[in-house]
């Protein structure tokens, strides 16, 4: 008791328990066969100290066994204090109990019957209380412990009455004669407690017990087997005539027994593993199961449910359950390997009830019910006999990813220390398995909530982009439907303009020209951003076509300067033209390269201040032609460069400059001059000035 586990009370107080049985039994062999008074003395003083001992140890022992760890004061004082008067006057007294010692063939004393009846008194009546305490733990403790209070009730009780009628009463009567009876009957208590360690585990000594009666057996068939062959031998060859062998002899045979003592003692380990370890296991051979399954279930359900069956046979249980707490889902993940459940209500009370026992397993048998009635009461209800936790550090009092919980064994056996030992182990293995199963879990359950909302996203972003593709479908209609009848008055407004400048319906008074001149150019300008909003109109809906003829560009671009030429002097703006005199014609839709380039040249104007300088110019190189309009204008700001060329864009220096644009000339520029096969033209320096063009190729296929 004191090896497996010296510190615990109730460990500690068996230990002085048997010591005082020994020290009694002692006491009584040597007063017997002693023939000197001195020493007969001394063995009188130890027999009668040693109940006082025993006495004390048991009433400790009966509170606490099977499962309480604290003496109440009340009972530390009796069971400490109480004795010391009746060990001090034994030990120091000349006359107490005993007044004089026999020495004869039956040694006898002769009692001082007064401090005698004293002693009887207490030790009956501690006797009466260890009964007492004895009984209750009986009817106290279930499972397990219930057996093993019961029987080692039955034990005290049927030594304790012996004792005390052989040893206190008789001697009480002056019959000395039978006080050897009394410790021989305490053997009522050993076959009990052998009963006790053999099927039921008591006090969790069963591997010690078990490996030394093995050693025990195999060491006494080893001993008997060397004297056999020893003297058989000798006796039966060689007789007493040859000594001289004899050394020989002994030499070989205990070679031979030793190499007998070790198959012997394997031969007895496998005996008393069958008798005590029944339907056993291989501690390491779990572990690697384990691992295994582990490595093999990366799925959560599958880990659990492969757990609990594992676990199940290991230990021989009814069930196994393995539940991981679902934090995700505000519940549980229960796998048992019978496909049995828990409440909600239980799982929620353990809960909260095991946090604080800063234990990784918790035996049901073993639990202070002083202390801990509620986790033993719902354990009990729910037929747990084994509670693990699964947590990184029991010690601190916070809950882990889970639990698993063992039924009573099919064999009526308890858990022990071993059992225990073994399921701390697996717990602690496998909280990192559920963990990463967890993460897994995890990340599928966001690669599926992800995919839905993505599926979600896309069908109401299919569903906003069928709306907007009706409403631009409206829009592109409702606008090639206003260009066109826009386009007609213009048209009119500005053939009228144009023969009343060219003097059709009589001289124009200078002052009325310059008016008629602005309106002029405000009704080209209109009708060619009618143009441009036609064309995009077409280009979304795919009937944007070109329709190539030979043109001669340079005849092209002089016609279209020559029109924005007036408007240009309205401005006070040079326009400087530079035309080659000779041109190869290139195969364009005219109409779209008109506009164009009155595009370009219109805004080189529209953005250049007064007294500026504009200059066109078209020429010819080796492989192209090139057409650029160069202005000394307000430029374009670096950073916005690369979005000039987008749908309705605009500079933010040229909508702070001229807010009435639309952003739709240089984007139809680009979309006509690459849909003809040819390349925009652009540089700019914000306040300094910018270059728009084109160019095409001599050669186009």
């Amino acid at each position: 008791m004191l090896a497996r586990n010296g510190r615990k009370v109730l460990n500690f107080v068996y230990f002085l328990f048997a010591l005082g049985v020994g020290v009694w039994g002692a006491g009584i062999g040597v007063f017997l066969s002693a023939d000197d008074a001195s020493v007969a003395a001394i063995a009188v003083k130890s027999y009668y100290i040693a109940p006082l001992l025993i006495t004390s140890s048991l009433l400790v022992f009966g509170y606490l066994f099977p499962n309480r760890t604290k003496v109440p004061p009340p009972l530390r004082l009796v069971a400490c204090i109480a004795p010391l008067p009746f060990i001090i006057l034994i030990l120091l007294g000349s006359s107490f109990l005993v007044t004089d010692i026999t020495i004869s063939a039956a040694n006898t004393v002769v009692l001082d019957i007064p401090t005698y009846t004293l002693y009887a008194i207490y030790i009956i009546a501690a006797f009466m209380v260890v009964i007492y305490l004895l009984a209750k733990a009986v009817k106290r403790s279930k499972g397990i412990g219930h057996q093993q209070a019961k029987l080692f009730l039955v034990g005290i009780l049927f030594s304790a009455v012996a004792g005390l009628y052989f040893n206190l009463i008789l001697p009480w009567l002056s019959n000395y004669a039978l006080i050897w009876i009394g410790p021989l009957m305490t053997t009522a208590f050993l076959i009990a407690s052998g009963i006790s360690i053999v099927r039921h585990r008591m006090f969790d000594i069963t591997p010690l017990v078990a490996r030394s009666l093995a050693y025990t057996l195999a060491l006494v068939v080893s001993v008997v087997a060397y004297g056999l062959v020893f003297y058989g031998v000798i006796w039966i060859l060689f007789g007493k005539q040859l000594e001289e062998v004899l050394y020989v002899i002994v030499a070989l045979s205990g070679v031979v027994g030793g190499l007998l003592l070790q198959a012997f003692k394997r031969y007895f380990d496998a005996f008393t593993d069958r008798v005590f370890f029944r339907k056993s296991y291989k501690e390491r051979e779990v572990i690697d199961s384990l691992n295994q399954l582990l490595i093999t279930n990366v799925q959560l359900d599958d880990l659990l449910r492969s757990t609990a069956r594992l676990l199940e046979r290991t230990f021989q249980a009814e069930y196994c359950a393995v539940g991981v707490i679902d934090v995700a889902n505000d519940g549980y993940i229960v796998h048992s390997s019978d496909g049995r459940s828990f409440s909600k209500m239980a799982i929620d009370r353990l809960r909260k009830l095991t946090v604080r026992t800063r234990k990784l397993s918790i035996v049901t048998d073993d639990l202070d019910e002083s202390r801990n009635i509620a986790l033993a009461t719902i354990l009990s209800e729910n037929k747990v006999a084994l509670l693990a936790r699964l947590t990184e550090n029991h010690r601190k009092v916070s809950e882990g990813v889970g639990y698993i919980a063992l039924g009573p064994r099919k064999s009526g056996n308890g858990y022990s220390s071993q059992d225990v030992a073994l399921m701390d182990t697996i717990a602690k293995e496998l909280v990192v398995g559920i963990q990463s199963a967890l993460r897994l879990k995890q990340i599928e359950q966001f690669n599926e909530t992800l995919k839905q909302r993505i599926d979600s996203a896309t069908r109401e972003l299919r569903e906003s982009n069928e709306k907007l593709k009706a409403i631009d479908s409206s829009k592109d209609d409702f606008i090639s439907m206003a260009s066109h009848q826009l386009r007609t008055p213009l048209t009119s407004v500005k053939g009228y303009l144009s023969m009343v400048l060219e003097g059709d319906a009589g001289k124009v008074p200078e002052s009325q020209r310059k008016m008629l001149e602005q309106a002029f150019t405000s009704s080209q300008r209109m009708t060619y951003l009618i143009s441009d909003l036609l064309n995009l109109s077409r280009l979304k809906t795919g009937k944007f076509v070109i329709l190539p003829s030979q043109v001669n560009l340079a005849h092209v671009v002089e016609q279209e300067v020559n029109q924005l030429r007036r408007m240009a002097e309205a401005n006070t703006i040079e326009l400087v033209v530079n035309l080659p005199d000779s041109l190869p014609e290139l195969e364009l839709d005219e109409t779209k390269m008109r506009q164009v380039i009155m595009n370009l040249i219109d805004n080189a104007i529209y953005y250049t201040p007064a007294k500026g300088t504009i200059t066109v110019e078209l020429r010819e190189t080796v492989s192209s032609v090139e057409f650029t309009v160069t202005d000394t204008g307000i430029g374009v700001p670096k950073a916005e460069q690369h979005k000039l060329f987008s749908r309705f864009y605009r500079a933010s220096n040229a909508k702070k400059s001229r807010p009435d644009g639309t952003g739709l000339g240089l984007f139809m520029a680009k979309k006509a001059v690459a849909a003809q096969g040819g390349a925009i033209i652009f540089r700019s320096t914000e306040g300094q000035g910018s270059t728009f063009g084109f160019s095409f190729p001599k050669k186009r296929h």
